[in-house]
């Protein structure tokens, strides 16, 4: 069986950006969220597959089909945007079924499949009704059913939610999760926001200057990085000098660090130099039970956020963390002794 999409080698310049050559893969039902900075290639490798850019070398596969050279109307993939792009004087029926008469279907064909679009996302009852009359998340609603009445291999999402304020943006991911949940599309969906991101990926893509550096399930990405910008990128995570790095059992290796030796999982490729990594929130108090990197310093500051607390901890060699805890009552001044779980640290190359 083939896949919804097959990038193979794919590559384009835009002045002197330049984007690849990479290969992706997404199977019927995926669901990819492209996720990294402004100006790293996720709207752009979108605008690649949709046919909205030229590239310059490698191929574009959708349902089985090269598409490489193919105008955006034929790929069978449309593009859902920002802005919505939604024709204010039609009504949304006649939105969602725009495309489908331009591309021949007959009106009664597309009335149809345009009203069962609508049903997907809700607003089969506001059928009659023109984009103004709606709030922001229902015009993104439309543009998503427009999309979908066309029955695409893949659905291309450029950070669709970003127009929207916060309270409902989170409400929008819901719904696009429980969409993608019934309806079954296969979708790329693009995103600055890790938040946004860990928490809609079925598959996370992290892209930097031109190139997917990291590939895999969200909770594997952030709780275990493979790269330092991996790790910075997704979230929030203390460093520790590596004094020494030494075999140890195996697929593991014994690091030495001003707070002293622990046994951790083997860096995926060697590097001159490495750091220790974990994420504020592994942290526990208390004396560790098993093979963990054990904490001790001094309170330097506490911020109350209900279930638990942000700390400053000086370390003996005057080094800083942030731990975030469960609530105990700490007070600045006071010593702290903690660790973190062996399987929550990683040793990564520094560059």
């Amino acid at each position: 069986m083939s896949s919804a999409l097959s990038l193979r080698e794919l590559s384009l310049r835009l002045g002197e950006f330049e984007l690849g050559p990479l290969s992706l893969k997404l199977e019927a039902g995926d669901y990819l969220v492209l996720l990294g900075p402004s100006g790293c290639g996720k709207t752009s490798l979108l605008r690649a597959v949709a046919g909205l850019e030229p590239v310059a070398g490698g191929s574009v596969h959708i349902g089985g089909r090269e598409v490489t050279s193919l105008p955006p109307y034929r790929r069978g993939a449309p593009m859902v945007f920002q802005g919505y792009a939604l024709w204010p004087h039609m009504t949304l029926l006649e939105n969602a079924a725009y495309g489908l008469e331009a591309g021949g279907a007959s009106k009664a064909e597309a009335r149809s499949r345009a009203l069962e679009s609508l049903r997907m996302v809700g607003l089969e009852g506001r059928a009659e009704s023109r984009p103004a009359e709606l709030s922001g998340g229902q015009q993104q609603r439309v543009a998503l059913a427009r999309a979908l009445a066309a029955g695409p291999d893949v659905v291309l999402l450029d950070e669709p939610l970003s127009n929207l304020d916060a309270k409902l943006r989170r409400e929008m991911r819901g719904e696009l999760v429980r969409l993608h949940r019934d309806a079954g599309f296969t979708a790329i969906y693009v995103t600055h926001d890790q938040e946004e991101a860990l928490s809609m990926a079925q598959r996370l893509a992290l892209m930097q200057a031109g190139r997917v550096i990291e590939l895999g399930a969200p909770r594997e990405l952030y709780g275990a990085p493979s790269t330092r910008f991996g790790a910075e990128f997704l979230g929030e995570v203390n460093w520790l000098k590596v004094e020494a790095v030494h075999e140890g059992s195996p697929g593991h290796v014994s690091v030495k660090t001003a707070l002293g030796e622990v046994s951790v999982r083997a860096p995926e490729r060697p590097a001159a130099g490495y750091l220790l990594g974990f994420r504020p929130e592994r942290a526990r108090v208390g004396e560790a039970s098993g093979e963990a990197l054990r904490l001790h310093g001094k309170v330097r500051g506490v911020s109350f956020l209900g279930g638990e607390e942000r700390l400053t901890l000086e370390l003996p060699g005057g080094q800083e963390l942030v731990l975030r805890i469960e609530a105990v009552g700490a007070r600045p001044g006071s010593k702290l002794v903690g660790y973190v779980d062996a399987r929550d640290v990683w040793l990564l190359p520094g560059d």
